[in-house]
């Protein structure tokens, strides 16, 4: 039988393992959310879906995005015939 210490320290490191995964995830979603472009081809109704996909996936794992810096990032990455150039 396993002791109540003995439980808790495998929580303890199982928990610290799994913020080491969060932190990771967090980067590579990070990265994600920062090159992100609209594909020529793409509808802007699918590229909006891959935002948000993204960023959801921020927000689960902890991380705060606020919806101004979404909205920048969306009329930043527009393909040109959506960019008013």
């Amino acid at each position: 039988m396993t002791s109540e210490k003995e439980a808790w320290d495998i929580l303890h490191s199982s928990y610290k393992g799994d913020d080491k995964v969060k932190m990771v995830r967090i980067q590579t979603l990070r990265s994600e959310f920062d090159t992100l472009k609209m594909k020529d081809l793409e509808s802007i109704g699918d590229y909006l879906n891959r935002v948000i996909s993204i960023v959801n996936q921020l927000k689960v794992n902890g991380e705060k995005i606020e919806n101004q810096r979404i909205v920048e990032k969306i009329l930043r990455s527009l393909i040109r015939k959506f960019s008013g150039h």
